[in-house]
């Protein structure tokens, strides 16, 4: 028995507006590890968004369907803020990650 080879997941980056908030609120300069909060907050958007009632209404809770969402950050701005408080505060990528988990 063979499996259909699906295309990898691929969400969209976060738009300019909300990569700007959650770098420069979060207030970290370009000498930090901004890469490494930008990735980790990408990864908690997805997780609360695949989990989200409005994405299984919308998208079936396809996950190959996250690339239809523009900008998570946009799709879920309390995240994204959270996040950002999160980072401002701790500046722990774990406590980032476990926003996605709850």
């Amino acid at each position: 028995m063979s499996e259909e080879k699906k295309e990898p997941v691929r969400p969209n980056p976060l738009c300019h507006q909300c990569r700007s908030n959650l770098i420069h609120k979060a207030k970290y300069k370009q000498t930090d590890p901004w890469m490494a909060l930008e990735i980790t907050s990408m990864l908690t958007l997805m997780n609360v968004a695949l989990k989200s009632k409005k994405f299984h209404i919308q998208y079936g809770g396809d996950v190959y369907e996250i690339s239809k969402i523009k900008c998570l950050g946009c799709y879920h701005p309390e995240t994204l803020e959270r996040i950002i408080k999160v980072a401002k505060e701790t500046r722990d990528l774990k406590q980032i990650k476990a926003i996605g988990e709850e």
